[in-house]
């Protein structure tokens, strides 16, 4: 990484080798004094592709039965991310 640093409140929260949580928004964002705007896309092709493995990736209107199933799902769990950082925020 490029001389990215670390909420130092967050690297005495994380400790034992877990300091890397640091790096990852739902981990970090309560040690964030800020107001946030969160923005981010329910789909990512590749995330869709390559982690996923789903066939349709590339045109989600063409998922079908368990793809959409999928689909939906990963939706969700952006969602309930999102509303824990949100509710640990206050």
């Amino acid at each position: 990484m490029q001389n990215v640093q670390t909420d130092v409140g967050c690297e005495q929260y994380f400790t034992g080798g877990q300091a890397w949580m640091c790096f990852m928004a739902p981990y970090v964002s309560v040690f964030v004094s800020t107001d946030m705007y969160i923005l981010n896309s329910f789909y990512d092709t590749w995330q869709l592709a390559n982690i996923l493995n789903l066939d349709c990736a590339g045109n989600i209107s063409e998922c079908q039965g368990a793809q959409k199933v999928v689909l939906q799902q990963q939706r969700g769990a952006m969602l309930t991310s999102i509303k824990a950082v949100l509710q640990m925020k206050g």
